[in-house]
């Protein structure tokens, strides 16, 4: 089935004269940018304060959109509809509704760090 969301599609492209050409057609979503430029010019970041998920990593991708909404490369849970679509016919709805699960417990984590200001390097010092 075509993705609702193939507006969202938008391509990305990483030039470096010395990289290896690799197409992907992945899911991934803007936070996961930086780590995967991190790995491929060999930056170093640190990583326990990166959201996002190199590209070119084995870690399944899940894009969150600001509605709530999920988007994976197997389904796509449509939060105003309440409504979960099938791309993988051997994928289930109980195994999306797990990732949903764990999607909204992220969120709850991610509101969580910006109410108490987590990464106020002052308070971090202290």
């Amino acid at each position: 089935m075509e993705n609702p969301l193939s507006i969202q599609r938008v391509p990305m492209m990483i030039y470096q004269k010395d990289l290896v050409k690799e197409d992907k057609n992945e899911v991934f979503a803007s936070i996961d940018i930086m780590p995967t430029i991190a790995n491929l010019f060999n930056l170093e970041i640190e990583y326990k304060n990166t959201f996002g998920k190199d590209i070119f990593s084995n870690q399944r991708r899940v894009v969150l959109f600001s509605n709530g909404s999920v988007l994976t490369d197997k389904f796509l849970y449509n939060l105003e509809k309440d409504e979960i679509t099938l791309f993988d016919d051997a994928y289930t709805y109980e195994e999306a509704n797990l990732m949903i699960n764990e999607c909204i417990y992220r969120i709850k984590i991610n509101q969580l760090i910006l109410e108490v200001d987590y990464y106020n390097k002052e308070d971090l010092e202290e």
